[in-house]
């Protein structure tokens, strides 16, 4: 799965929530593994983008191996990580808010 949406080259930078963490956790990928790089000096990826070269942070950062890209993606599931969608489903039917229809979309 990974390879279907994992771009070829460049770097990547995002978060990933885990078990045990209160708040995501700061990932790069490298060579189809996740790399956990959150640290006491970029603790959020707002840190690291705030930092004067982030794409050198990122592509020094060690850090440690979480798992396969696949084995991530395939565990952030829609219907792992979207769970709730009943509940906005039922707001935007009773509330009439604004959600946005590619949000909701699972096809």
């Amino acid at each position: 799965m990974s390879d279907e949406i994992l771009p070829p080259g460049g770097l990547l930078l995002g978060r990933v929530k885990m078990p045990g963490f209160a708040f995501p956790r700061v990932v790069t990928v490298r060579d189809g593994r996740v790399i956990d790089i959150t640290s006491k000096d970029a603790p959020t990826v707002r840190d690291v983008c705030e930092k004067p070269d982030p794409a050198a942070y990122v592509a020094s950062a060690t850090g440690q191996d979480i798992g396969s890209a696949a084995d991530v993606a395939d565990n952030s599931a829609p219907d792992k990580f979207f769970a709730h969608d009943h509940l906005i489903e039922r707001m935007k039917q009773h509330r009439k808010l604004p959600f946005p229809e590619h949000r909701l979309d699972r096809s």
